[in-house]
């Protein structure tokens, strides 16, 4: 409507007047805002951050496909989101909201999704703020096991109230190591050490937990920050002992598949210890890793028993001639799989073992204790040579099969190389018994 000023008598002539319009809600049109774009992007960011969120959102299978396509098309949009200048006027809670099943999906195994992820600007303070909010509540204690901060001399409840803690593992979600993981990576030394109260405490809670691939994911985590702190840190609080008390626990476990974090972690605070410590770590390490694995493992295990042998090679470049120690455990171990029939299932085995067997021989030169096993070891393999010659394989089986026979000649020549004497005797024994020993003692 209108308000009409007259100016001048109230006489018949017209009077000039100024008309001012009011604004009336009733016969306004929609039309372009008047605020600048980056006033209004935040909100309308934020807006669509929970749609985004829930598309991120990993289920039971994040490889299926459908799952993939749609992560893969929501994480490319939420790197358009935070190149942009207005995804800095979002709060930190707000981006915590569409950040955390992103990070969720950062996957340490070749996955597609991780490299789509984006690194947000101030990306050490949204990770801090994730581990001090949203994934610190994962975590927070049972309140069955602590009613009070008090110190009980028998549990609360009752003995049988210790089960309780398996009962409530909220923080058993798809994830949440890829999400702990990523904040890690994330942040600097100080950092680290400085927040070292947010990152330990799941961390250990995964480590020391009943169920083995959750002690693995434990040691992925771990393994992201522990270079990041200073090794005299380490001991000054105490942390290395803790710390390799658990791996070398779950080493001893075997788990079948093969956990595939647990072994590198340590080895990587064991190499940070001093004098008596270090060899006694490393000793520990042998007898969990490797001799209690060829003890308790079934000969069927063979994922299990290829691992072994893969970590006895890492052990014997550590250790070099020290290895020696445990000749009566690690050689008997290596050659029992190979008289075994030669399936194709197994040749991965047979091939696991004889690298892992030249290795050690290679790892002896010089010492020689190399000579009283040749016998043992120069029998086993030339039954390999036959057996596996004999068999009859086809495609790839072939090949490793090719593999295998090329392996049993390299050991043939580093045992004669480290025990001459054995030129003139066995191998001129074998060739006398059959021909097709001819190439292998050549």
């Amino acid at each position: 409507m209108a308000i009409i000023e007259e100016a001048g008598s109230p006489h018949p002539r017209q009077a000039p007047v100024t008309i001012e319009e009011l604004p009336d809600s009733r016969f306004s049109q929609p039309g372009p805002s008047t605020q600048p774009a980056s006033a209004q992007a935040p909100s309308n960011l934020a807006g669509k951050l929970p749609s985004l969120a829930a598309r991120l959102q990993p289920g039971e299978d994040t490889s299926e496909p459908t799952f993939q396509r749609t992560a893969e098309s929501a994480l490319r949009e939420l790197g358009v989101a935070v190149a942009s200048p207005e995804w800095d006027q979002l709060s930190r809670e707000q981006q915590a909201v569409v950040f955390l099943p992103a990070i969720r999906l950062y996957s340490s195994s070749s996955s597609t999704l991780t490299p789509l992820i984006p690194t947000p600007p101030a990306a050490s303070s949204l990770a801090i703020y994730l581990l001090s909010h949203p994934l610190r509540s994962f975590f927070t204690s049972h309140p069955h096991l602590s009613a009070s901060t008090r110190a009980r001399t028998r549990p609360h409840g009752g003995t049988g109230a210790l089960d309780d803690m398996h009962d409530d593992e909220s923080w058993k979600v798809s994830g949440i190591d890829n999400a702990l993981a990523w904040c890690a990576t994330q942040l600097s030394s100080s950092d680290v050490e400085r927040h070292l109260n947010l990152l330990l405490p799941p961390t250990l809670t995964m480590m020391d937990n009943y169920q083995p691939p959750w002690r693995d994911a434990g040691s992925r985590v771990l393994g992201e920050w522990i270079d990041k702190i200073d090794p005299a840190e380490l001991r000054r609080r105490g942390l290395d002992t803790l710390l390799l008390k658990s791996l070398t626990h779950t080493l001893s476990l075997h788990h079948d598949p093969p956990l595939s974090h647990v072994f590198a972690v340590t080895l990587k605070i064991a190499g940070n210890l001093d004098g008596e410590k270090k060899a006694e770590a490393y000793a520990d390490i042998v007898d969990r890793a490797l001799v209690a694995g060829w003890t308790y493992a079934s000969s069927s295990a063979i994922s299990v028993l290829v691992d072994i042998a893969r970590n006895t090679e890492v052990l014997i470049g550590i250790l070099g001639v020290g290895i020696a120690r445990w000749l009566k455990s690690i050689i008997p171990a290596l050659l029992a799989p190979l008289q075994h029939e030669p399936t194709p299932n197994r040749l991965g085995l047979y091939v696991a073992n004889l690298n892992a067997l030249l290795v050690l021989l290679r790892g002896l030169r010089g010492s020689g204790r190399v000579d009283r096993w040749r016998g043992q070891v120069l029998d086993v393999v030339a039954r390999v040579w036959i057996q596996v010659g004999d068999y009859g394989y086809s495609g790839t089986d072939k090949e490793t099969a090719d593999t295998v026979l090329s392996l049993t000649r390299v050991v043939y020549e580093e045992i004669g190389t480290q025990c001459p004497s054995v030129k003139a005797h066995e191998f001129a024994q074998l060739r006398a018994l059959d021909q097709r020993f001819a190439p292998l003692v050549m």
